[in-house]
């Protein structure tokens, strides 16, 4: 692993950063070069922590850090990065959302086919797509209902209404997003599956640009609110916000 001291750069450094702000021992903000403050945050960890006071991060330091609780792995993607600068959010507070929202998903390419949606939109074509609905809400918790066959069905009678009827890849954004970008069906699918994890960004992107009161939140960290737009004002709110109360001040070196 790298020594980190002055001078030194990168989401590692960022990472030790949010350390050291998390301990009291560094104002913010962590921003991934190594100064005076982050030269001062180490020399102040190291005393505590009974270690030689000399302002460089190398094995030992380091280790001691892993003891108390430091993840060298919690640095933010780079496409989280450029999302969050592109919308004017804080990259912790998009990646405390993407930890809490996305991080169980490994697959960029996840479609989820919503057959409650498609039948409103064309009630003509009940009786030919399959809809059981839930016990617990409108959609339908049937896989063979929402998975990609199920989608591909609707595409061959409808296709822009199976795409507006389909949550896509990383943030599960609907599809109208998705058509914002290629109005034409065929082509919005074809550059989805050809690059999914950057067209989700693109795509979670413009969702997050329509919904003004989503990016007001989300500046704020209002987390209720956050939760409540994302998913729905639904049984989970409070366990979603919480999670990614948690989320931000593990990140962003707040706890």
């Amino acid at each position: 692993m790298s020594t980190i001291r002055r001078g030194s750069r990168g989401e590692l450094v960022k990472s030790f950063q949010r350390f050291l702000i998390g301990r009291n021992a560094m104002e913010p903000p962590a921003d991934g070069i190594a100064g005076a403050l982050t030269d001062q945050g180490i020399r102040i960890f190291q005393g505590a922590a009974g270690l030689t006071v000399d302002g460089i991060a190398g094995p030992k330091t380091q280790a001691a850090a892993k003891e108390r609780g430091w993840d060298p792995a919690n640095t933010i993607p780079e496409m989280v990065a450029q999302v969050a600068t592109s919308l004017g959010i804080e990259p912790e507070a998009l990646e405390a959302l993407r930890h809490v929202e996305t991080g169980s998903r490994s697959r960029p390419d996840l479609t989820r086919f919503e057959p409650h949606v498609f039948l409103r939109k064309r009630p003509d074509l009940k009786g030919q797509i399959p809809y059981t609905r839930g016990s617990r809400g409108a959609w339908s918790t049937t896989a063979a209902e929402t998975n990609r066959a199920a989608f591909d069905h609707a595409f061959s009678l409808a296709p822009q209404d199976a795409i507006e009827s389909t949550s896509w890849g990383l943030w599960q954004v609907m599809g109208w997003a998705l058509l914002r970008h290629w109005p034409d069906p065929t082509e919005a699918t074809l550059n989805f599956f050809a690059s999914p994890e950057a067209v989700s960004y693109a795509v979670f992107a413009t969702w997050v640009r329509e919904n003004p009161r989503f990016l007001s939140a989300i500046r704020d960290k209002d987390w209720v609110r956050v939760a409540r737009i994302y998913n729905g004002n639904g049984p989970n709110v409070l366990r979603y916000s919480s999670a990614m109360r948690e989320a931000y001040a593990r990140i962003a070196g707040a706890e």
